[in-house]
């Protein structure tokens, strides 16, 4: 009886790691840890966005793949913390079909604080959002 018992235990404690989810995060734009949410959507099948400061250079990237046809229009704007609110300090602007990428520099200002406002659209399908603040 002891024995039935300890496989039953022992079989129990196996498979209970068979169902066990890890989650983790990966940038796909540069292949290293940043924030990443994927919601579902009817016609957007990824949304990336990343700010890299260095040297006083931001860098802004937005990413977006689209599962249909649909246009897909992308909105990314750089703001600066002043007196603990943001600005806005530049905004670009894309619009394509299936894969669209928007990649700009801009001079910083050493000392400051940055973000990334990004808004994409795609049909119905709105992916927006800020990324971390990054000192210059």
């Amino acid at each position: 009886m002891k024995k039935i018992i300890l496989i039953n235990l022992l079989a129990l404690a196996l498979f209970s790691r068979v169902f066990t989810v890890y989650a983790f995060e990966i940038d796909p734009i540069n292949q290293n840890n940043s924030s990443l949410i994927s919601p579902a959507y009817a016609n957007i099948r990824s949304c990336y966005a990343d700010l890299t400061i260095h040297n006083n250079t931001a860098t802004s990237s937005v990413k977006v793949k689209n599962s249909t046809s649909k246009p897909i229009s992308i909105k990314m704007t750089l703001q600066k913390k002043s007196n603990g609110k943001w600005t806005d300090v530049k905004t670009w602007n894309k619009s394509g079909t299936e894969i669209v990428e928007l990649s700009k520099s801009y001079n910083v200002t050493s000392g400051k604080k940055y973000r990334l406002k990004y808004i994409v659209t795609s049909g119905d399908d709105v992916c927006s959002g800020t990324t971390a603040e990054k000192t210059a």
